[in-house]
């Protein structure tokens, strides 16, 4: 992994153009340092999309305003462990 991750570097600081799963590995090794799962950029499909691309609008409720609209990242709105509870905190 560090020679991979040394050898990308290299390269990027040589001038090269890097492919875009290269750049995502040195991104994703950047946030999780020396994690193997950063390979994982090599062999899942990377799909690049524009802004306006990666969504489809909301659908209308019955009076006609949307009813959620989502900016930026998405977070889930539950801690894993109030999953796990189950509904209403029953488990």
């Amino acid at each position: 992994m560090a020679a991979l991750v040394a050898r990308l570097e290299a390269d990027r600081a040589a001038g090269a153009a890097l492919a875009a799963k290269d750049a995502l590995v040195l991104r994703l090794n950047a946030q999780y340092p020396a994690d193997v799962g950063v390979l994982s950029a090599y062999f899942l499909n990377l799909v690049v999309l524009a802004p306006t691309q990666a969504r489809a609008p909301p659908r209308p409720g019955r009076d006609g305003r949307a009813r959620a609209a989502a900016a930026g990242p998405l977070r889930p709105t539950l801690a894993p462990s109030a999953w796990a509870e189950g509904p209403c905190g029953a488990s």
